[in-house]
């Protein structure tokens, strides 16, 4: 027979609704499934709570304790299963800046890895990265390579950059050129001064462009690539039935200096892109095409155009 530490424990929907809106979370079921991941990993049940969370009540006495992160107040099941129903989720307190005390950071006065010491990336902030941002499908490997991405540039500001249009925070970081990147901050959880809440991109809408759409915000370089040249021809060809933007080349194409991202067709067909921002209507500039489909389909092909 299990004990009471054992018993599995169903998150309600206020529980992970408190979860959501506590951690920056997308919703409901993705806050349901982040807490049992974190609670399965390093929660406890416990009568007693930690200094910074002590006064809190629970229906059962009990509750679910990840030390400087979270508390889950716990009630009993009302049919007498042998499960904890957690019935709220309440964010460990950042600790408050005293006269006098200088162990609280001010981001304004910090850049690069010093600034994001002091910074939680929560997952929906993860999350953003790794739809629009090329980050891993892993979501650990996807953080720390946006911690990577970011860190030589990166500094805190009062605004976001003029492009971003994003709703009010306490503070934002800025990365990348021209300040690319925007992430908004609030008052941390998790043992750090602050929470990244998402991570914003300034092109990141070119990411979920269609082939057709992505077509239209592209430019073919006419130093490189002139309208009648064989490659650009293939390019055009190619949009009718395939194109994405990617933040990675394919592992067959050749590494390009001047890439920024990559347009990768099907039938092994890729443009290194580079980004001109200013250039609102076009952004992407074409100026290559990297060919690795078999030899007797590039000699077939030239053959039916020459």
């Amino acid at each position: 027979m299990t004990g009471i530490s054992d018993w599995p424990i169903v998150v309600t929907n206020r529980c992970a609704d408190a979860c959501a809106e506590a951690f920056g979370l997308a919703g409901r079921e993705q806050a349901r499934a982040w807490l049992h991941a974190v609670v399965s990993e390093n929660g406890e049940v416990t009568d007693r709570l930690p200094a910074p969370v002590a006064g809190r009540r629970s229906p059962s006495g009990y509750f679910v304790v990840v030390e400087d992160m979270l508390v889950l107040p716990l009630a009993a099941d009302r049919d007498g299963h042998a499960q904890w129903i957690a019935t709220n989720c309440i964010a460990f307190p950042r600790p408050h800046r005293r006269d006098g005390d200088t162990g609280q950071a001010d981001p304004f006065r910090l850049t690069g890895w010093d600034l994001l010491n002091q910074v939680n990336v929560l997952p929906h902030a993860v999350e953003r990265f790794q739809q629009r941002g090329g980050g891993h499908p892993a979501a650990e490997r996807a953080r720390q390579e946006l911690l990577d991405m970011i860190a030589p540039t990166v500094r805190a500001a009062r605004r976001p950059p003029a492009w971003c249009s994003t709703r009010p925070a306490d503070f934002y970081l800025v990365a990348g050129t021209g300040d690319e990147f925007c992430l908004p901050c609030r008052p941390g959880s998790g043992g750090r001064a602050f929470d990244v809440i998402t991570c914003i991109h300034r092109a990141g809408d070119l990411f979920t462009l269609n082939p057709t759409q992505l077509a239209a915000r592209c430019q073919l370089d006419p130093t490189t690539l002139p309208p009648d040249s064989r490659e650009a021809r293939l390019i055009t060809a190619a949009f009718h039935f395939s194109g994405r933007l990617s933040w990675h080349k394919p592992r067959w194409a050749t590494p390009h200096a001047e890439a920024k991202w990559w347009i990768v067709f099907h039938n092994r067909l890729a443009a290194p892109v580079a980004w001109q921002p200013e250039a609102e209507a076009t952004p992407l500039l074409i100026f290559d095409l990297a060919d690795h489909r078999p030899l007797l389909i590039r000699l077939l092909s030239h053959l039916r155009r020459s």
